[in-house]
């Protein structure tokens, strides 16, 4: 935890400001909580290459732009961003960490950086012998696992032939739907930060929608 009058940074990964979370990674990155107090002014970490902001709750302004809760920042390479907290205060997480060497493929829950892999995770994930290959359920937790998007069977979870799969607007999802995102640059308007790289489409909503988050492979 690094405390200062008016913020309070939670170091969850990485290293950042002079400190180094425990957790063990293979690759640089960081990934902090920060709680600013209203007005509060805190500078954004100068030595990751990409770098982005996601504001939790109150507001805050970069670059003199406004953003508020549910909004994304994503930064361009050498920029220096302070951030400065709105009248109500606000609470961030801030993240980044060193770009990526190529494209990334994204097929439901699995993300890999070439589709030959996405393949073999598919077969793997597939076949359910937990333990043996890249994946691994606890001992006890064995019997039953949600099978890929694509590959359900018609009657799994008692869903009927032909019948549509229920959609469930989770807080996560309602939350990724609302963010939007934007680099900060004073000269220009926003527009997303985000590279979209080429690989296979998301299926479509008509097979079992779940909760997990990515395998990254």
């Amino acid at each position: 935890m690094i405390e200062d009058r008016g913020l309070s940074v939670r170091l969850i990964l990485g290293a950042a400001y002079g400190e180094t979370a425990p957790a063990t990674l293979l690759s640089e990155t960081f990934y902090a909580d920060v709680t600013l107090a209203p007005g509060q002014r805190f500078p954004m970490p100068d030595d990751h290459e990409d770098r982005a902001i996601y504001v939790m709750e109150g507001a805050i302004s970069v670059a003199g732009r406004a953003f508020g809760a549910a909004q994304m920042m994503v930064f361009r390479l050498g920029d220096r961003i302070t951030v400065a907290a709105g009248e109500q205060g606000a609470r961030l997480m801030i993240l980044g960490g060193a770009t990526f060497n190529g494209p990334r493929y994204l097929w439901w829950n699995f993300v890999a950086s070439s589709q030959e892999r996405i393949e073999q995770a598919k077969a793997e994930w597939r076949a359910g012998r937990w333990g043996e290959g890249r994946f691994d359920l606890p001992a006890e937790d064995r019997d039953e696992h949600i099978p890929p998007a694509g590959l359900t069977r018609p009657d799994a979870f008692g869903l009927r032939r032909g019948a549509p799969c229920p959609r469930r607007p989770t807080a996560a999802l309602r939350s990724a739907a609302a963010t939007s995102c934007a680099r900060a640059r004073p000269s220009r308007p926003p527009s997303c930060g985000a590279r979209a790289a080429p690989g296979p489409p998301i299926p479509p909503p008509s097979t079992l929608q779940t909760e997990t988050m990515p395998w990254v492979m």
